[in-house]
């Protein structure tokens, strides 16, 4: 018993001494990993912590959310998960060593130099890698902040990126040589050591300062912009002057007014690799706009918290935060409380993202190309956007038809239903100038094919729409099915033989899939056989199908599978380094085509973003050719100067009130890039419209340029006499008030293309010095005069609309509105949409019909709204509406029009064109007197009333010939 004792207490004593000894082992392993989680995964978890914004896609340098992938089209935001690739991209630790391969470098001090956390620019944009070892690794500070989606790793100051090593004096400005830091470590791929950079004094108003390799020829957009090169002037009388610091590189453009720095670059490096560019402007202040294509929430940018906006043309319905359909990387920037503005272009085309943060700053990150950027110096909002529009390509001026109203549905289903739907509409005489034809129109979804069954009257119904005085545009997509039969479908077999085709990078044709039953190929359309091919297709289709015009969709180019039907190699386009974390899916090649694709402007990988713009030109030669007309192309993907060629439309939304308030700023941003001709689907395209919504979106829609209402397949019809008599009598109304506009919209359209300007404008960019003016974008104007005021709340009868520093008259009874610089509640009954005209302006109107080919016959009639110095102006333009090149070839009227307290002089500035019909009536709003006593045309007494609770003059039974000057006096 003892020795067992002794046996329990010896091993009473070695299990004590055991778990003694685990203990203090478990203790100090427990000890390290606390030091550990204390050194390196707090502040990890911390910074996911801070940055996380359960309302964004993507964060900062250590944020947690990543972009799912959806097969299908998804209006919801992405989701958000731990930080880890997806299955289809490279693991972290071997992306990791691809983008890090590289010489260790100096690493920074252990006190970085005092940086404020809102002017910090992330040197770690892949934020799922990012760690103090890793960020020290690139020379880089790390510190934690409490900013939302602030980076713990940022740039020190000056950091070494790039120095100038020697400065050239040019006539058209300098050319600098700029040199690599040895000691500044690969981001994302291969260095370049030497770079040069051209600053070229343009014009007065513009910079352009153009960063490129001298050695290597890189790919740049081939898209004609001004250049300045060998013996080539600098502008005489620059708004700006450019500072140049040297070490590190950097870039200051000063305005000579103010003194201040409208494009600042020294509050972050130039970074510039072979995948990989990054270069970082401080703005003048936060009230900025553009950046797109996008369905932002509001139109002056907010949300300032580092927030990514990638830029790449994605097949992707409007969606917070995701990037849509095409590519626009301008902004638009108001500088102080004087409205001195600015425009900048970065006009590279690759995948990219811009983000905004809080200094403010804009930071641009491409994953290919150049640094080129253009800067607009205005000074006046209008200015500074109207050089921009004009130095990128005037916007393409539409035949006049095309500014009617316009139907169209995915799912008619078959002839029949589109006459019922054409006779309804005829029955409520509804005003119509264009019906569509979508996909369901095709034999299996086959471009320039129509169904011989449910299609089979098609030719017929075309030539009834034209009876009417109407006109039809179909659809094409650039997805050709390649498994017909050989010598069955002329658009493969001629394409084939041509070329036109997209290759992969083996040389063979790429194959996707789309709507055609089989596998797809793609038109290669900036090769020149493939304009020739496009036109010869569209010119025999013609022959059956008499169109109109051409609606181009589906040319992101957009893919139902991921690159091709085999995949994609894996290489360093389709997996790049870097891929930015703005743009949504797991990989580029996400619902398009491989990266690696060669095209005649170079790889895929380069050109992406252009393939819509590229179809946009040869679409258009092709509807010219075929028609004989102006004609019409409207795009779902654009680029920078894609206006020239036609118009677009903000893609498939969905038939919620969300969506149609959205299509305001959607459309106010477009006409900042150049595309004046815009609109969204009225009463929205996915899901069930309601009576109510497609009522208010009707009158909304009535003011976009292009006024068009569509609907997807399965849905239920929303045409205006789908919901009853009621709709149908409120749509007439609407639309017979945007039918009488049409000669002052078809006049601002004229501007568009000669200057510049815009037409569904801003308030800001009119009442620039108005702090309330700026953020406006629930209310709009056509051009200066016609400011519009949608209902956009169910169940409203009242609107509260802003009325900045005018006078301002209800458009249709002339009372004058009673506030300034103020808002104030409109009555707004479910027929009726308060419009308000500027004092100071002149609207040519022309007595409506239910098309615009019966419009024109009827006579012309002018709305004066006098100013505070009882003054107004206007001007008409006017020629056939649909003959090529009509002012080129000054075939065409202008008459101007001015206004005193006293009368009116109509003076004819230019006669090219007769117009047809006379002007019948004038009415005059806001004169001062007590009484009018006499009306005089030309020194002869005209008939008129006048009334005076009101101040409105009405004369009337003028039948004065347009084409003639004039004088019209009251007294």
């Amino acid at each position: 018993m003892q020795n067992f004792e002794t046996d329990d207490v010896q091993s009473d004593s070695i299990m004590v001494s055991y778990k003694t000894t685990k203990g203090i082992f478990i203790i100090a392993v427990l000890a390290m990993i606390v030091a550990i989680c204390l050194a390196v995964i707090v502040p990890i978890t911390m910074s996911q912590k801070l940055c996380h914004n359960p309302n964004e896609n993507l964060a900062g340098t250590q944020a947690t959310t990543v972009v799912t992938t959806r097969s299908t089209p998804s209006t919801s935001a992405p989701t958000t998960k731990k930080p880890t690739m997806p299955a289809t991209t490279i693991p972290p630790t071997k992306q990791a060593t691809i983008q890090a391969t590289t010489k260790t470098p100096t690493t920074p001090p252990s006190s970085c130099p005092a940086v404020n956390a809102t002017d910090r620019v992330d040197c770690y944009p892949d934020f799922y890698q990012s760690s103090e070892q890793t960020c020290r690794a690139r020379g880089c500070c790390w510190a934690a902040t409490n900013l939302p989606n602030a980076p713990y790793c940022f740039y020190p100051q000056n950091f070494q990126s790039f120095y100038v090593s020697n400065t050239v004096a040019k006539s058209y400005g300098k050319t600098l040589t700029l040199t690599r830091s040895t000691a500044t470590p690969n981001q994302y791929g291969s260095r370049i050591t030497t770079l040069t950079a051209d600053i070229q004094y343009q014009t007065n108003e513009r910079l352009r300062i153009k960063i490129y390799d001298p050695n290597n020829q890189r790919y740049e957009v081939p898209i004609a912009m001004p250049n300045l090169s060998g013996n080539d002037p600098a502008a005489a009388n620059p708004l700006y002057e450019v500072q140049i610091q040297e070490n590190p590189f950097a870039v200051k453009v000063i305005r000579k007014a103010t003194g201040k720095a409208v494009f600042d670059t020294t509050i972050g490096p130039l970074i510039f690799e072979n995948q990989y560019l990054e270069w970082t402007t401080k703005l003048q202040s936060d009230y900025l706009y553009g950046i797109g294509e996008h369905e932002h929430r509001s139109f002056k940018h907010q949300d300032w918290n580092w927030k990514r906006w990638g830029l790449f043309a994605r097949d992707q319905p409007p969606t917070q935060h995701g990037n849509l359909y095409g590519s626009h990387p301008m902004y638009f920037n108001i500088e102080d409380d004087q409205a001195n503005s600015n425009a900048v272009l970065f006009f590279n085309s690759n995948a990219m993202e811009a983000v905004l943060s809080r200094s403010p700053a804009i930071t641009w990150r491409s994953i290919g190309g150049i640094a080129d950027f253009f800067i607009f110096m205005g000074p006046q909002p209008n200015q500074a956007i109207s050089q921009y529009v004009m130095t990128t390509g005037a916007p393409y001026f539409p035949p006049y038809w095309s500014l009617g109203f316009q139907l169209c549905r995915y799912g008619y289903g078959n002839v029949s239903r589109v006459r019922t739907v054409l006779a309804e509409m005829r029955a409520y005489d509804i005003p119509q100038d264009v019906q569509y034809g979508d996909i369901d129109y095709m034999l299996d979804q086959l471009d320039f094919t129509y169904d011989p069954i449910r299609y089979k009257d098609m030719p017929d119904l075309v030539k009834e729409v034209h009876s009417y005085g109407q006109k039809y545009i179909i659809i094409l997509d650039p997805a050709i099915d390649t498994t017909r039969p050989a010598g069955t479908y002329p658009p493969f077999d001629v394409g084939k033989r041509l070329g036109v085709f997209v290759n992969n990078s083996a040389g063979g044709m790429l194959l996707g899939k789309v709507w055609p039953p089989g596998n797809a190929s793609f038109p290669d359309y900036t090769a020149p056989q493939t304009s020739d091919w496009w036109t010869q297709m569209c010119v025999d289709f013609h022959k059956t199908i008499p169109f109109d015009g051409l609606w181009i969709d589906m040319n992101e180019p957009a893919n139902f599978v991921t690159g091709s039907i085999v995949g994609c190699p894996n290489n360093q386009y389709n997996v790049p380094p870097y891929k930015p974390h703005g743009i949504w899916g797991p990989n580029l090649n996400d619902k398009t085509i491989c990266m690696d694709s060669v095209q005649h402007w170079g790889r895929h990988y380069d050109v992406h973003n252009l393939y819509g713009h590229s179809e946009m030109e040869p679409s258009l030669r092709a509807a010219r050719a075929s028609t004989l007309k102006r004609s019409l192309v409207i795009s779902r993907s654009t680029y920078v100067s894609s206006g020239k060629f036609g118009g677009h439309w903000l893609g498939d939304n969905a038939a919620n009130w969300n969506s149609m308030t959205y299509s305001i700023i959607g459309s106010l941003e477009f006409n900042l890039f150049g595309i004046p001709y815009i609109g969204a689907d009225i009463c929205g395209f996915f899901g069930d419209s309601t009576a109510k919504l497609c009522n208010r979106w009707t009158q909304l829609g009535a003011f976009y340029t292009y006024s068009r209402n569509h609907n997807t397949i399965n849905a239920k019809p929303h045409h205006p006499p789908a919901f009853g008599a009621a709709n149908a009598q409120s749509a007439r109304k609407v639309l017979l008030t945007r039918y009488k506009l049409l000669p002052f919209l078809y006049t601002l359209f004229y501007d568009a293309t000669t200057t510049g300007a815009t037409i569904m404008r801003a308030l800001m960019l009119e009442f620039p010095t108005d702090m309330t003016a700026r953020v406006i974008d629930k209310q709009f104007l056509w051009g200066s005069g016609l400011l519009i005021t949608p209902v956009l709340t169910e169940n409203a009868v009242t609107v509260d609309g802003y009325f900045p520093d005018a006078r301002w008259y209800d458009y249709y009874t002339g009372v004058q509105v009673g506030v300034r610089r103020a808002y104030l509640t409109l009555s707004a009954p479910f027929d009726h949409i308060p419009l308000h005209i500027r004092g100071g302006s002149i609207f040519v109107q022309q007595q409506p019909a239910n098309t615009t080919y019966f419009s024109r016959q009827n006579p012309f009639s002018l709305l004066i709204a006098m100013d505070d110095s009882l003054q107004a102006s206007g001007s008409l333009f006017w020629d056939d509406g649909e003959s090529i090149d009509t002012i080129a070839n000054n075939q065409y009227l202008r008459v101007t029009y001015k206004a005193t307290k006293t009368g009116l002089t109509a003076n004819v500035v230019n006669n090219g064109y007769m117009a047809q019909t006379d002007l019948n009536y004038i009415t005059v709003y806001g004169l001062t007197v007590a009484n009018i006593n006499q009306v005089q045309l030309n020194g002869t007494s005209v008939a008129f009333d006048f009334t005076n609770n009101y101040k409105m003059l009405n004369i009337t039974n003028l039948h004065v010939d347009m084409n003639q000057s004039y004088t019209i006096t009251w007294s």
